[in-house]
């Protein structure tokens, strides 16, 4: 009986899975492990899962009402509670005409639908209606999205004690869960009413999903929702095409701008230089610096160029212009460079941001992992820098997390020390090199030899072959590397290969600075070293 059980579940999963591919003309093959096991867990119970950015929370909640329709035969549908606008709208053009948002003028259409029929003469045989508002009376509808303060409506509350939802609405799911314990003390205060959703869906169960929550977040949802007898999944947030680096930057005694300038100062030059190739980076900190920092581009790029690659994301750009910002971040959009606040973080999902740099601390462990994870969503290598002094840790400082001062002035691994502060285990390994800065003293493979090396060295070496050569080997390096990339059939190649944009890179400071290639590459493949040195050597001529 078990196996025959076992065999349904995963034939269930597997259309649900073939219906979304064929809705919006993806092509998931399979569900991951955590992903199973939260679907399946939801059937029958409340579950918290946290979820490390970019591992697919989104997918869950999009089977989940196909799931449970095809375990009990029935149609099925979900209320998707989200925190913001720009989630909100991402969402409802995915699932497009299965979604209904529930909207100021849709609860306005509702109350007047409502004021002209009694109750017991609302059905789908003779509802007069029109829109979605017919589509949501009638129950032809999925996924009924929006913010908690839309949610919590007493016109919604009407509608929602009918029969008919009470049989239909089978979850409540809470996507960024962690803004019920953030948000709803005094923020917005709607996120803690959600509750109230239990009492007029008394059969529906929570599905509460995050990227982030401690111990204690955890604790704190539960009891805000109301999760009695929840089952908890926690997956290791380490990510390991991540690299974690924490620095000292400057403290001078006329303010901070003189500080913000010095900091940005190689990445305004990166930029300049690289133009469209630059990595695509993110660079966090207050409002005021958003602007300078805008300003700093000004003064090194053309008008042009800083129009096209350089943009602004925080509270003060309207709607519009943030949308903009977004579409351009994207992965195929011109934006190489941007100066953002807090306002930059969950519902962005740009693939390919290869840098997060923070200018400053951020309040808490929580946020500052909610920005990092922007980065490397694709798979391939990123880095997250933090740049701080001693200011930006001071007892003093207003709202700042004791952890996130610990975090900064820590000598352990750093993704050791954010596991331990989500409790969880950290289960991924990373090679040592790969993880932080904290893990590069203790490695000793010829990269963070020579990464130790070259600190201690002169930056004025002379150069081996000439500038005009080096850009010639990184372009051949960089081109070889994407076909080496193209033909691997790992997930996430640069991974698998080693061959990354930061390779290239390192392999010509070598040939700059007249180091022998084949101790520095000896953990690649030897295939790969023999043709990273065959085109040096081409060049090199």
């Amino acid at each position: 009986m078990e196996v025959v059980e076992a065999i349904q579940r995963c034939n269930i999963l597997k259309i649900a899975l073939a219906s979304v591919n064929v809705k919006r003309k993806t092509a998931y093959q399979a569900l991951k492990p955590q992903q199973t096991r939260t679907l399946l867990a939801s059937i029958q119970n409340d579950v918290l899962s946290i979820l490390p950015t970019g591992y697919g929370k989104s997918l869950i909640f999009e089977c989940l009402p196909r799931v449970v329709s095809l375990s009990r035969k029935l149609p099925s549908a979900i209320i998707l509670v989200s925190p913001l606008n720009s989630i909100i709208l991402e969402q409802v053009s995915r699932y497009n005409d299965l979604a209904i948002e529930v909207t100021e003028q849709f609860l306005n259409n509702l109350k007047i639908h409502h004021s002209l029929c009694s109750s017991t003469t609302i059905n789908s045989n003779n509802c007069s209606c029109q829109g979605v508002v017919k589509q949501f009376t009638t129950g032809t509808f999925m996924f009924l999205i929006g913010h908690p303060e839309q949610m919590i409506h007493k016109d919604l509350f009407k509608e929602l004690r009918h029969d008919r939802y009470q049989t239909l609405l089978t979850h409540l799911v809470i996507d960024e869960a962690h803004c019920v314990e953030k948000w709803g003390k005094d923020f917005r205060k709607d996120f803690s009413k959600l509750r109230e959703l239990r009492s007029i869906l008394p059969k529906a169960k929570v599905l509460a999903l995050t990227g982030t929550a401690s111990t204690e977040t955890q604790k704190s949802i539960k009891v805000a929702m109301l999760m009695k007898d929840a089952v908890t999944f926690q997956s290791c947030i380490a990510r390991t095409n991540i690299k974690l680096f924490v620095k000292r930057r400057p403290n001078y005694k006329d303010g901070s701008e003189e500080s913000f300038l010095v900091t940005i100062k190689p990445f305004v030059e990166e930029l300049k230089e690289k133009k469209d190739s630059f990595p695509k980076t993110v660079i966090y900190c207050n409002l005021k610096w958003c602007g300078a920092g805008y300003e700093e581009c000004q003064r090194h790029l053309t008008i042009d160029d800083t129009k096209q690659l350089v943009a602004q994301y925080h509270a003060p750009c309207t709607n519009q212009m943030k949308d903009y910002v977004v579409q351009s971040m994207g992965e195929f959009g011109k934006t190489r460079l941007l100066f953002a606040t807090e306002a930059y973080s969950m519902g962005t999902d740009t693939p390919n941001i290869r840098r997060i740099i923070h200018f400053g601390v951020p309040k808490s462990v929580e946020s500052y992992m909610q920005e990092v994870g922007r980065a490397g969503r694709d798979g391939a290598y990123a880095e997250a820098i933090l740049f701080y002094n001693n200011n930006d840790v001071a007892k003093n400082v207003v709202g700042l997390d004791t952890k996130m001062s610990d975090f900064c002035r820590t000598d352990e691994c750093r993704w050791n020390f954010l596991c331990n502060h989500f409790g969880c285990p950290q289960e991924i390994s990373f090679r040592d090199h790969m993880c932080c800065d904290n893990c590069v003293h203790k490695c000793s493979c010829p990269e963070c030899s020579d990464d130790r090396l070259m600190v201690s060295q002169d930056c004025d070496l002379p150069m081996a072959v000439s500038a005009s050569k080096l850009l010639c080997i990184k372009q051949s390096l960089l081109q070889y590397f994407q076909a080496e990339n193209s033909i691997s059939t790992h997930q996430n190649p640069v991974l698998h290969t080693g061959l990354s944009i930061e390779l290239a890179d390192r392999v010509a400071k070598c040939v700059q600075q007249g180091r022998d290639l084949k101790n520095y590459l000896s953990y690649l493949n030897s295939n790969y070293i023999g043709n990273i040195t065959a085109i040096v050597q081409a060049h090199s001529n």
